[in-house]
């Protein structure tokens, strides 16, 4: 029964990705080429009450696969997976707190609850990475190769389109949604693989 716990991560990512989808579908005019992820929690967004559940269920079940991942390190008797669990937990609860800090309207004066959510995000990001790091040192650690070659891979492509995520606002404004997606569809991809990867090995 233990190893569906492991498969909360891989729901997650489904759910992360059917909450974009379903948001973007709901709000007309919404582009995701142009237009953040975040927009649409914005305390201003017309879709707001009919994703932000969705998005917390999302952060809810992250913090779960994190909790799993920590059970993970007594199991396999390495710590550095409890680091990665950690990570996770963390960007789950930074993620639960955007809730009392939503992102302000594009353009508008930056609010106390404005700046905590970039403070948030920024928890968010480095939190991410940190997981994927620990992760793919892990894995190679158990001799699982192959999963560390991956989260590493996955790893550099976060980093370097997390830069141009930072940089598309003032450079590349037309195409912010798409460079954020990337980064964030590549951590979503990441999620889902080592969650199912988790489950499997668990019963090992």
């Amino acid at each position: 029964m233990k190893k569906y716990f492991y498969l909360t991560g891989a729901l997650s990512a489904v759910i992360y990705i059917f909450a974009v989808v379903y948001g973007g579908a709901l709000w007309s005019g919404y582009s995701h080429l142009h237009q953040s992820i975040s927009e649409l929690t914005m305390a201003t967004s017309p879709v707001l009450h009919r994703v932000e559940w969705i998005f917390t269920l999302y952060n809810l079940l992250l913090l779960v696969f994190g909790v799993m991942l920590v059970n993970f390190a007594r199991k396999k008797e390495n710590k550095l997976f409890t680091l990665s669990g950690f990570f996770l937990i963390l960007c789950a609860v930074a993620s639960i707190g955007m809730h009392w800090a939503p992102q302000d309207p594009i353009g508008q004066t930056l609010t106390r609850a404005g700046l905590w959510h970039l403070i948030l995000a920024g928890i968010d990001s480095l939190s991410t990475m940190l997981a994927m790091l620990f992760t793919a040192i892990a894995f190679k650690k158990i001799g699982n190769r192959k999963m560390a070659k991956f989260s590493w891979i996955t790893l550099i492509a976060v980093f370097i389109s997390g830069m141009g995520t930072a940089a598309a606002p003032n450079f590349l404004p037309a195409s912010f949604g798409l460079i954020e997606r990337i980064t964030i569809g590549t951590f979503i991809v990441w999620l889902f693989v080592v969650s199912t990867v988790a489950s499997d090995a668990s019963i090992s």
